[in-house]
């Protein structure tokens, strides 16, 4: 067996399993503290190797990047042509760990500096994902062989004993003659260098070719390679070993804040572009750090040291890709061409546990002000002990926060910001012992978000990211006021998350007046227009802008459901094995009006919320948690058991 298939099967699960996303790349960002510090971000770079490149986002330092072919303690400086520096005894990276890896003091990479903000860009070695190969130059043409198992998509090259520039191919320069006499240097942000025959043709899935010229071949000098794979439909990862997680491509910008839309198949979580025909900075944006749908992107640029900026939208990141949001030379110039590598959003793997994706917490007192345990896409939070309205925030959206008690457009907070690591935060403005936060991850059948712009047809199809069926969703109009309409089932009355009002007669398959119809695929549905003009009723209205909470059932961990009420207890079997913690009633009867009544194990079962009201918390005895679900008690009324109703539900384990 080859090294290369060694590495597939040591990274592939059994009965055909690949690896996911998750296992093979993080972006991770801290808080310095100029001590011992290990960042957990479950990538095993001890037994499989990688690389991991670190930027302090508050100060102009340069970038800094350590690998498993070097060893801890060797920097290199990817805005500079510097030579590899030695840190001195403890300092810099310290250890590379089976789930991260460890800081030590901070040196002249500036790593961990003591309350500075920083980004971890990790990537694990794996098949036709990314290697690391380390070689001595001897300055004749020659091969050096990797473990990538596809045909690299780009190829970083740096000399680590000298001062030398890093050169660049990538599968999108143009390709003369079988070789390739294009390239781009990493430090530096000039154009595609042309008569550079630095790689030479016979790039494969096992080597790649260069010449005997200095910046890559010295005689003698040391060198160390970056190989990032390109999938096209031949990826092996996901559940059933065929999916994408990787893409190395090009395009041309067309000078317009309307800019192209690229389609990688899949929605990224980190993106990096330079303009190949322009004098333009290198570009890095991330997911964790923030890419706002439809406001400013938070950006860093390899050539440079300067710090993180903030102030533009540059681009959107979609269900399928990214689209460009300005008309800057640096990334959307008419007719100019730029290259990019994009890696797949995670998790791309169901989750086993509810506790992965879903938590529930009370003021913490610092930052966080609440803990996930997970890195959060939506999160809503309110104090509970008097009348206030809900916060809802959703990563994508940045400091716009919706309110279900209300039909207003989204408002700006700038005091409401993330630890998209772990939790939600709410930096000032009232965050007291007696608000909760409640916290959701997106993960493959159990939630995912989609925000979108309104086209004005009958129906926009919209695709999203569940891997399956929706069983409820929730949209809201972000830019003006409207309606939350709630998706939950064709034969269903119409409801609204903030009313308590069911309305008869308005069905999602009746020329989807005002909601969703799923269409045959695990992966779309269509959104309408409102009938009689009804805009505030409207999911698709030219030029607005919508998001959408998109909520699957997995078993063991999510039920969507309806009950029918007896004036008894019900037993409500969502076929969990310890019961449920969190759980949502709406009575859904034609010509009944009924709150939506929110309960969780956290706040006390006892104590129940309603997501379309102000109230403060009120206690009653409406449900008791058993095993398998949840038991609806005898006392509920209409609200939750009325003698022939309709109730829907959801809950979570």
């Amino acid at each position: 067996m080859s090294t290369a298939q060694k590495i597939i099967a040591s990274t592939s699960g059994v009965g055909g399993e690949g690896a996911y996303v998750e296992d093979v790349y993080s972006t991770f960002v801290y808080t310095g503290n100029s001590s011992a510090l290990t960042i957990t971000n479950n990538i095993d770079l001890d037994g499989e190797g990688g690389l991991v490149w670190l930027k302090n986002r508050d100060q102009s330092v340069n970038h800094a990047l350590f690998d498993t072919e070097r060893g801890v303690g060797k920097g290199l400086e990817t805005s500079t042509s510097a030579a590899q520096t030695t840190a001195a005894s403890g300092k810099d990276l310290g250890a590379f760990n089976s789930n991260g890896f460890t800081l030590n003091t901070n040196y002249s990479q500036n790593v961990n500096t003591s309350g500075d903000a920083y980004v971890s860009w990790a990537f694990r070695k794996a098949p036709k994902f990314f290697d690391v190969v380390t070689y001595t130059g001897n300055s004749t043409a020659r091969s050096i062989a990797h473990n990538l198992g596809s045909v690299p998509g780009m190829i970083i090259i740096k000399q680590l004993n000298t001062t030398r520039n890093w050169e660049v191919y990538h599968r999108s320069l143009a390709i003369e003659t079988g070789d390739y006499p294009y390239i781009l240097q990493l430090n530096r942000d000039v154009a595609q260098i042309g008569n550079q025959t630095f790689f030479k043709s016979g790039i494969t899935s096992t080597e790649f070719k260069i010449a005997h010229y200095n910046a890559v071949n010295q005689s003698g000098g040391s060198y160390v390679a970056y190989l990032f794979a390109h999938n096209d439909g031949d990826g092996e990862f996901g559940s059933a070993s065929d999916q994408d997680i990787i893409k190395c491509g090009n395009y041309t910008g067309n000078g317009s804040s309307s800019g192209p839309e690229i389609n990688l198949g899949f929605e990224p979580q980190w993106l990096m572009i330079k303009s190949a025909t322009e004098s333009e900075n290198w570009h890095i944006w991330d997911n964790i750090r923030g890419v706002t749908t439809g406001g400013t992107d938070f950006v860093l640029y390899p050539n440079i040291a300067a710090n993180e900026t903030t102030s533009v939208n540059w681009l959107d990141f979609t269900s399928t890709g990214f689209q460009l949001s300005v008309s800057y030379n640096q990334v959307n110039k008419n007719s100019a061409k730029y290259v990019y590598i994009a890696i797949r959003r995670g998790p791309m793997k169901a989750p086993e546990n509810a506790t992965d994706v879903f938590a529930i917490d009370t003021f913490t007192g610092s930052i966080p002000n609440f803990i996930s345990g997970f890195v959060t896409d939506l999160a809503f939070a309110r104090v509970v002990n008097s009348s206030q309205d809900w916060n809802w925030g959703s990563r994508i959206t940045g400091t716009d926060l919706l309110q279900s008690n209300k039909t207003d457009a989204a408002l700006t907070d700038s005091n409401k910001t993330w630890d998209f690591m772990n939790g939600y935060n709410k930096a000032s403005g009232g965050a007291d012992s007696n608000q909760v936060g409640w916290m959701f991850r997106r993960s493959p059948e159990f939630f995912d978000i989609v925000a979108y712009t309104g086209d004005g047809t009958t129906a926009q199809t919209i695709t999203h990211n569940l891997n399956g069926v929706p069983k409820m969703i929730w949209g809201k109009r972000r830019d003006s006021s409207g309606n939350w309409m709630v998706y939950y089932g064709s034969t269903l009355y119409a409801v609204f998350l903030n009313s308590d009002t069911n309305f008869t007669g308005i069905s999602p398959f009746q020329n989807i007046p005002h909601n969703y119809q799923p269409l045959s695929s695990d992966s779309q549905f269509a959104v309408g227009l409102a009938s009689g003009g009804n805009a505030d009723k409207s999911m698709n209205t030219s030029g607005a802008e919508y998001i959408l909470y998109i909520f699957g059932e997995q078993t063991g961990i999510s039920k969507i459901g309806t009950y029918s009420g007896t004036g008894s207890n019900v037993d409500v079997d969502c076929g969990f094995s310890s019961g449920a913690r969190f759980v949502m009633i709406k009575n859904v009867t034609g010509g009944v009006s009924g709150d939506w009544n929110v309960m969780d194990t956290t706040r006390g079962i006892d104590d129940y919320m309603k997501f379309n009201s102000t109230d403060a918390e009120a206690n009653a005895d409406l449900i008791d948690i058993i095993n398998s679900g949840f038991r609806v008690k005898t006392g509920g009324g209409s609200e939750t058991n009325a003698s022939g109703n309709t109730y829907f539900f959801y809950a979570i384990a």
